[in-house]
């Protein structure tokens, strides 16, 4: 009962939703960042929710449920840069203020009468602590809109995750376009489902993958997950994911294909436009602890003037790294303790009135 309501509700609020209908499949994205994928339309759904899952410390995890909020509301983009349809949301853990606390920009792109869509996850450390996390999904599947019975498959072939019921069905395919699956846990759909942390953390760090698995009445949820991501705060990283149909494995297959065509053209195109760093950001030095040496790593997104100074636990002025005019890029600067004690230090940007500090360890 209460994953029906869960449907119901997915389709009732449009007004917290926004939509597009390739001619082949139909997507919708909340403010919370969670899709919905039909196909070919809104009345025949193969997946009531695909949801992000990202680990913190032990045992925390950002979950759509209990988590995600809208920082910006879902959005129809008028002028895709990619395809002929684009939804976008940004979401983070304001709903809940509990750690891990991560903001997302999902921009899901489709094609005209193509039965694939991909989506973009970007994912933002907007927390003060450095994180090995995990990145993965809550899928529901609903294939051709009825719970229970699917099968579970993974092609090592293909290298996706392949949701049906019988050679009549429709096969809705999933697979990770810039990274490899590392881990997919299948649970059964139970009337009392609302995972805990715990319980989603321990999905997250499965050390398998479940390559077949046949549901039970009530159907079941997938957990795909990919290898540990490290990200100091203010750091990100991408995920891009397929999402494909098809009346048939060859199909689908062929499908799953056209999508990666797609995702191989659209990262030639970002690599191109992001030669460029977007902000001024300070990385952690490397290595850290250090003896008697480390590199200070920067990025600057135009031309401007930079300082980079070394401050003792006292605030007092160490060196002066630079005090110059630099173009845009990333640097990297070489900063050698010899001379100094052993002890933690802090190294500081100051651009534009912009400061950005980090702490670093001498160890002789």
């Amino acid at each position: 009962m209460k994953k029906i309501l869960l449907f119901c509700i997915v389709l009732l609020i449009t007004t917290t939703a926004q939509e597009f209908n390739t001619g082949s499949v139909y997507i919708k994205v909340t403010n919370a960042g969670s899709t919905l994928f039909g196909s070919p339309n809104r009345q025949n759904l193969q997946i009531v929710r695909i949801s992000p899952l990202i680990s913190g410390a032990f045992g925390e995890v950002f979950d759509y449920l209990k988590d995600a909020d809208s920082v910006e509301a879902a959005s129809t983009e008028p002028s895709p840069r990619f395809g002929q349809y684009h939804v976008k949301s940004l979401f983070d853990n304001s709903y809940s203020f509990a750690p891990p606390a991560y903001e997302v920009e999902l921009n899901v792109y489709g094609w005209t009468l193509g039965a694939y869509a991909i989506s973009h996850y970007n994912i933002t450390n907007i927390d003060s602590f450095a994180y090995d996390s995990k990145f993965g999904f809550e899928v529901l599947p609903i294939i051709d809109n009825h719970y229970g019975y699917e099968k579970i498959e993974y092609d090592y072939e293909g290298e996706y995750i392949r949701i049906f019921k019988d050679s009549l069905s429709t096969f809705v395919g999933m697979k990770f376009l810039n990274t490899d699956l590392n881990s997919l846990y299948v649970a059964e759909w139970d009337t009392a489902y609302n995972r805990s942390d715990s319980l989603l953390y321990a999905s997250l760090f499965v050390d398998s993958i479940t390559d077949f698995y046949e549901s039970e009445e009530l159907g079941s949820v997938l957990f795909p997950s990919i290898a540990p991501y490290f990200t100091n705060p203010g750091e990100n990283y991408d995920v891009y994911i397929a999402l494909a149909v098809g009346d048939s494995k060859s199909q689908l297959d062929s499908n799953i294909n056209i999508a990666v065509s797609r995702y191989n053209s659209m990262a030639t195109s970002v690599e191109k436009d992001d030669q460029l760093p977007k902000q001024v950001v300070l990385m952690q030095n490397y290595p850290n602890p250090f003896n008697p040496s480390t590199v200070i790593e920067f990025s600057l997104p135009k031309e401007q003037h930079v300082e980079l100074n070394i401050y003792n636990t006292l605030g007092q002025h160490v060196t002066t790294l630079i005090n110059s005019e630099l173009f845009a890029g990333v640097h990297r600067i070489n900063f050698d303790g010899t001379k100094l004690a052993s002890g933690v230090y802090f190294y500081s940007l100051i651009t534009n009135g912009n400061i950005q500090t980090r702490k670093m360890i001498l160890v002789k």
